[in-house]
């Protein structure tokens, strides 16, 4: 990276779930964000957020130095969305990109928002009982930020059952949460764990923030290797596979089994 981190111009784009967002920032410092209506496409949208930013600052694409894009997981069409689109603005270039856990921007934003919370089980609804889940955990010393925060085994889709009966105890969950939520932690015997408000959802500015901390530590990409993280396969995808399994008489062919948090 050839500028310095307090005049880096970085644009983040966070698109995984209901709610696309775009934030710029001049090193650290935040200069502005934009979300879009949870009934717009995001198609529709990210483009739109991120030139009203763009002009409101009297910036041009040309003069962004850096990205930070949420590659998921989330709703596959959404994720797709906010990594074209980034990997279009800095295409044949040499400008770094910062790829971020969905699930990490919302522990982040959920550790920034809430000095007590120490742990916190991000998550996405990811329909049919299951849910794309992380637990983090922050070490509040004194010279720890929210960006230290530790993933807890790994990111993974599951059951909400699995995530609630497995979680420390006195965990905060956040996210885009299914809406039987609290009647699933209450069937799990969880009265010790907390479902933060709905606005704790994915957001450009933990994004950026998340993807600074990551340029600062060498850990970026070209656009040309960017990619989402879907943790599970689209549709199409797994019925493709389906087809070709040695049951149907094609080759073989099988998913990952997701594992515990």
């Amino acid at each position: 990276m050839s500028a310095g981190a307090g005049s880096l111009l970085l644009l983040a784009v966070e698109s995984a779930s209901r709610t696309a967002s775009a934030a710029l920032f001049r090193g650290h410092q935040l200069l502005g964000a934009r979300s879009s209506a949870p009934e717009q496409h995001h198609s529709e949208t990210v483009l739109a957020l991120i030139a009203s930013l763009l002009d409101e600052h009297a910036a041009a694409a040309d003069d962004l130095d850096a990205f930070a894009v949420g590659i998921g997981p989330g709703a596959f069409t959404s994720i797709r969305i906010g990594v074209a689109t980034i990997k279009g603005l800095a295409f044949q270039s040499e400008r770094p990109v910062a790829p971020v856990s969905t699930l990490a921007a919302i522990a982040h934003q959920c550790f920034s928002e809430h000095a007590e919370v120490n742990c916190v089980i991000a998550a996405i609804d990811a329909r049919l009982g299951q849910i794309y889940a992380g637990t983090f955990e922050l070490d509040r010393d004194p010279g720890s930020a929210a960006g230290a925060a530790r993933l807890r085994g790994a990111e993974a889709l599951l059951t909400t059952r699995a995530v609630l009966e497995s979680a420390p105890r006195g965990a905060r969950v956040a996210g885009e949460l299914p809406p039987r939520l609290a009647e699933s932690v209450a069937e799990a015997a969880r009265s010790d764990l907390v479902i933060l408000p709905s606005s704790a959802q994915p957001r450009a500015v933990a994004v950026g923030s998340l993807g600074l901390a990551a340029l600062a530590r060498g850990e970026w990409l070209l656009a040309s290797a960017l990619a989402p993280r879907y943790l599970q396969l689209a549709e199409a995808e797994q019925t493709r596979r389906a087809a070709e399994s040695p049951a149907a008489g094609g080759a073989s062919a099988s998913l990952d089994t997701p594992g515990k948090l």
